[in-house]
């Protein structure tokens, strides 16, 4: 009972330090779903958790509140509704596989809560993961990411960030180290917001739809943007496009590349490369943007 009374009033000292961080009133009173991490055990509030070990399976539509800390846990969602997860400062570390594993979802949205500070790492290894996830963060839905908290993804194994399907960044103070591409979106990768520092060993951003025209694309609408990256600082198949925001990119090979268009129509862009700042099928650049290229 004692163990019980302790956990309830955590739960809600938590809830209402998110409705003073930035999480609205009525999205806070919808958090009815609790997920507390620990070393060696997790707890939660709801028979739509399944907990197995130091694994946590979300199995019903809803928003869940995700706290604590763990060395060897991690969180999938397997349901067909939506879900909203918020993360009040989490420190999970996987032992062999995603930290975060999104199996299925119509759409899955992460919030960063203000003055939050959270952290998701992947195994440097994976033994007990199906064929194709690859990233410290990984989706098979639309993935949303947005807040004001502080989010650092450590992608030990391959990618930081990935979505098989969308991916939307529309604020948070996001850090990424992956040991190959930084974020990565199928269909498209937008980002509308929010401070992203990018280290990859691959490609910084990108997109890879191959299988239809209209899509594999990248687009830059607001942010501040760093991006240190081995390979492309961006990279998509059909189409980079920049309205507006501040991005600085030092890449060991092209800045930005489409195998189809690239448009700059705002903001601002400085690139250090060691091969081209540009490349693509077609290009058009404003002169709305300023721009910068230096050739190493």
């Amino acid at each position: 009972m004692k163990q019980r009374k302790t956990a309830l009033c955590a739960i809600l000292a938590i809830l209402m330090s998110m409705i003073g961080n930035g999480l609205p009133l009525a999205a806070a009173k919808t958090l009815n779903t609790t997920i507390i991490f620990a070393e060696g055990q997790i707890t939660s509030d709801s028979e739509d958790v399944v907990i197995n070990g130091t694994t946590a399976a979300i199995t019903s539509s809803g928003s869940y509140m995700i706290t604590g800390a763990c060395n060897q846990g991690q969180l999938v969602i397997n349901t067909s509704g939506k879900v909203t997860l918020t993360l009040e400062n989490l420190t999970l570390t996987s032992a062999d596989c995603p930290a975060i594993d999104i199996q299925a979802a119509k759409e899955v949205t992460l919030f960063l809560p203000k003055g939050s500070d959270s952290t998701l790492t992947d195994a440097s290894q994976y033994t007990n993961a199906p064929d194709g996830q690859d990233a410290a963060i990984f989706s098979k839905a639309d993935l949303t990411i947005s807040g004001e908290g502080s989010l650092t993804v450590n992608g030990q194994y391959n990618d930081g960030i990935a979505s098989r399907d969308t991916l939307l960044i529309e604020g948070g103070c996001i850090t990424i180290n992956a040991r190959s591409h930084g974020v990565k979106g199928k269909d498209y990768l937008i980002i509308r917001g929010g401070t992203i520092n990018v280290t990859a060993g691959g490609d910084g951003l990108k997109a890879t739809n191959s299988d239809q025209a209209a899509l594999g694309y990248v687009q830059i609408d607001a942010g501040t943007l760093f991006i240190t990256a081995q390979d492309d600082g961006i990279s998509a198949v059909s189409l980079v496009t920049v309205n507006g925001g501040d991005i600085t990119i030092d890449t060991g090979n092209n800045g930005m590349k489409s195998e189809g268009a690239l448009t700059i129509a705002a903001g601002r862009i400085s690139i250090i490369t060691d091969d081209d700042g540009f490349v693509s099928q077609t290009k058009s650049i404003s002169p709305d943007a300023d721009v910068i290229v230096e050739e190493r």
